[in-house]
C-alpha cells in the first residue's frame, strides 16, 4: 500500500447469509413485468443514438456495445430502469447484428456474482471499467425518471478506451402504469440495505455464538489498491465472509457486498493468504465463518 491510501480491515461476526446470497435472483425472479413500454419512442429513441456510436469507439469489426441498466439520479436502478435497457439493447442488436450487443444477460450474472450495488456504478470510470470486465467498446448510460407525470429517459454513450463521452440525448414519453412503483429502487446489493449475515457451511460453526471465540488477525496484511481504483480516486467498502480454519487460515472467500475495479479480486487475493489464532469452542480449536469488511480510503 502506498501513496495517501489507507485500507482498513474489521471482522464482524453475523449469523444468516443464504437469503442474502439469492436476493438478487429472487428479487428478478419475483418481480413481476412493467405495463407494456412506450415502444415506439424507444425505437426512435435508440436509432438516434445509432448515428454517434462511431466517435465513442464502436466501429465495425471493432463493436460492442453494452447497454447499462437505466437508474435514478443517485446510480439505484430499478424494475422498469432494467426493462427499459433491456428494449433499447433489443432494437440495437436488430438494427445492427446481435453480434455486436453485448447479452445482458451476463451483465446481471456479472453483478450478481460480484454483489456490486448498482451506485457505485454511478459514474463514468466505474462504468468503463465495467465495460471493460464485459468486453464492450462503447456503453450507453442513462437516466429513466418521472417527471411531470412522464417518464423521461436521459442516456449517453462512453467509450470504454477513452475519456469521451457523448451529449446527453433526452426522451419523455407517456407511460401507461404506475411510475413511482415501476422505478422503484431494485437493488439488493445497495449500500442502503443492513450488511448480510452469514450462515456456516457444513462442519463449519458461526465465530461468537454458542460458545465460540472469535479468530484474531497474526499476519492480515491489507489488499492492494488496485491501479483502476486509485486513479478513479475510488473510495468505499465491502464485505466478504470467510471460513477461517480450526489451522488460522482463511478459505472460501465470497463477497457479500462488493465493490468496482478489481477489488474484489484484489481482497480476495490478500485475505487468502492471512493467518489468526483460530477460533475456539468447549478448549478444541474450530473452523468458524464471519464477514471482514475493508473500507478503502484516499487521501
Amino acid at each position: 500500500m502506498t501513496g495517501p491510501e489507507r485500507i482498513t480491515c474489521a471482522l464482524r461476526i453475523a449469523i444468516t447469509l443464504a437469503s442474502f446470497l439469492l436476493a438478487g435472483a429472487v428479487a428478478r425472479a419475483q418481480a413481476q413485468p412493467v405495463r407494456p413500454l412506450p415502444e415506439p419512442e424507444l425505437h426512435g429513441f435508440a436509432s438516434r443514438f445509432l448515428h454517434d456510436k462511431g466517435e465513442a469507439g464502436c466501429k465495425p469489426p471493432n463493436c460492442s456495445i453494452l447497454v447499462a441498466d437505466f437508474t435514478n439520479a443517485s446510480g439505484e436502478t430499478s424494475q422498469l430502469g432494467i426493462e427499459l435497457a433491456d428494449q433499447i439493447a433489443e432494437d440495437f442488436a436488430s438494427l445492427l447484428g446481435a453480434t455486436e450487443i453485448i447479452n445482458r444477460t451476463l451483465l446481471h450474472t456479472y453483478l450478481e456474482r460480484a454483489r456490486i450495488p448498482a451506485d457505485l456504478l454511478n459514474n463514468d470510470d466505474a462504468m468503463r471499467w465495467l465495460g471493460k470486465e464485459l468486453g464492450a467498446t462503447t456503453i450507453l448510460t442513462g437516466t429513466a425518471e418521472s417527471q411531470d407525470g412522464k417518464l423521461r429517459l436521459t442516456a449517453r454513450w462512453l467509450s470504454a478506451d477513452s475519456k469521451w463521452s457523448g451529449p446527453k440525448e433526452d426522451l419523455a414519453a407517456t407511460y401507461h402504469g404506475d411510475l413511482a412503483a415501476d422505478l422503484a429502487p431494485l437493488d439488493p446489493f445497495s449500500s442502503h440495505n443492513p450488511v448480510p449475515d452469514s450462515v456456516a457451511p457444513a462442519g463449519v460453526v458461526v465465530a461468537g455464538k454458542n460458545g465460540v471465540t472469535n479468530p484474531t488477525c497474526v499476519y492480515c496484511p491489507a489488499p492492494s489498491y488496485s491501479p483502476a481504483a486509485r486513479s478513479a480516486k475510488f473510495q468505499g467498502t465491502l464485505v466478504l465472509t470467510v471460513v477461517v480454519t480450526a489451522g488460522g487460515r482463511a478459505s472460501s472467500v465470497v463477497p457479500l457486498r462488493g465493490a468496482p475495479f478489481g477489488l474484489n479480486e484484489a481482497a480476495i487475493s490478500a485475505i487468502q493468504w492471512w493467518q489468526f489464532n483460530p477460533a475456539m469452542k468447549d478448549g478444541h480449536t474450530v473452523a468458524v465463518t464471519l464477514p471482514i469488511e475493508i473500507t478503502l480510503h484516499l487521501y
